[in-house]
């Protein structure tokens, strides 16, 4: 209800939903239903896929003003190729709902093309999520999964999909008398719903979308309480119910995003390559530089007597790629970036605030290293209980 009542009241923030639904939890049908809102779709007729080409989502992003678009079924499958191929439409075509911006264009002699700027929201579905922080960030995700949906309920909603076009045109009907003062007021309620859960913990991204999904269903309730279809009360209760669901599922957003940070993917990759005997770490109180096997990489050693991890930034970054590239789930953040993001979570000492590897002997040599936190390094070595530090599990370093 929030969703596809919202879109007309004009806010700037822009929202991204993805809905994670599990194989045979009828995720097209679910998901068709906000589209009979605005006309006759069902689970066999929506206006986009991901199999369709960038600039024809690009268009029809434009032409959809004021509307949801449902770009339906995610399924990067197990071609290698064709999974990064789709990995970079959806880079592309989320950053410019998330952006608000168009691809610019050029004719042969030079003078611009229309650029087609979003004009609605965007809905998504599938069974996994676009991968990438910058992706995870943008989105709203609601997870379901095939015990949460009740499936009587779900035919009589299929079966009272005319009336859903029915109420749309009245609300807009009842939002158009109402216009000037509620243009006037839409501001403030935003800023204050948004107030509502700044406190709440939440990423940085998620209050807005939370305070524009709480506009809609505002508004959708005030809509159906004048026109007799709620009393008060009833009201009442679906907006608590909403407002719960809403921070709950932003609370989950907040913990994915959190997870596809580029510093702990880094150490949750290296801790892999480290277990698998693909990364080796030395001993730095060794006289000679640790021989290696042909498939090992030497990343770094380990200091027990100061308590780091003495990592070759380089050698480590190089050792990642390699082998998300192997597996097919690139890692495309900059080494910088990168450094920047170990820094911020506090898993390096940085001796200044603009360097952040040392210079150190190892084996009657200087090596530039990054110094890892011992709060890194295996709970069995781990026995500073008052390390002040949290790292993202029971990592392997």
């Amino acid at each position: 209800m929030s969703l596809v009542y919202r879109p007309f009241l004009r806010q700037k923030v822009v929202i991204i939903v993805c809905c994670e639904i599990g194989l045979g939890s009828f995720k097209s049908t679910l998901t068709s239903l906000a589209l009979c809102h605005f006309g006759d779709f069902d689970s066999r007729h929506i206006p986009a896929s991901w199999v369709d080409t960038d600039n024809a989502l690009e268009k029809l992003m434009f032409l959809c003003k004021d509307a949801p678009l449902l770009i339906d079924d995610w399924a990067p499958g197990q071609d290698a190729g064709k999974a990064r191929q789709l990995e970079t439409r959806a880079e592309r075509i989320v950053r410019a709902q998330g952006n608000r911006q168009g691809k610019g264009r050029l004719r042969s002699d030079t003078s611009a093309r229309p650029s087609y700027i979003p004009r609605g929201m965007l809905i998504t579905s599938g069974e996994q999520l676009p991968s990438g922080h910058s992706h995870t960030a943008r989105l709203y995700t609601v997870e379901l999964e095939r015990e949460d949906i009740d499936i009587n309920n779900l035919t009589t909603a299929q079966q009272n999909t005319p009336y859903y076009r029915q109420a749309m045109a009245h609300y807009l009907t009842w939002l158009s008398g109402k216009w000037d003062s509620i243009k006037k007021s839409i501001p403030d309620d935003f800023l204050a719903l948004r107030g509502q859960v700044m406190n709440k913990g939440l990423h940085a991204r998620l209050p807005e979308v939370i305070a524009l999904l709480c506009l809609g269903l505002k508004y959708g309730l005030d809509f159906a309480v004048e026109c007799g279809a709620l009393t008060l009360e009833e009201s009442n209760e679906v907006w608590e119910e909403g407002m719960s669901a809403f921070i709950s599922q932003a609370t989950d957003q907040g913990s994915r995003v959190e997870e596809e940070r580029p510093a702990k993917r880094f150490i949750e990759i290296l801790n892999s390559l480290k277990e698998s005997g693909s990364a080796i770490l030395g001993d730095r109180n060794d006289d000679c530089i640790r021989q290696v096997g042909p498939a090992q990489t030497l990343v770094g050693w380990n200091d027990q007597q100061n308590g780091h991890v003495l990592i070759l930034g380089q050698t480590a970054y190089k050792a990642v790629k390699d082998h998300c590239r192997r597996t097919d789930e690139p890692y495309t953040i900059k080494y910088n970036a990168v450094i920047k993001d170990l820094r911020r979570m506090g898993y390096i000492d940085c001796p200044s605030q603009k360097i952040a590897t040392h210079n150190v002997c190892i084996a009657n040599g200087q090596k530039r290293v990054l110094k890892l936190r011992k709060v890194l390094l295996n709970e069995r070595e781990n026995n500073d209980e008052n390390n002040a530090f949290s790292a993202p599990g029971p990592l392997m370093l």
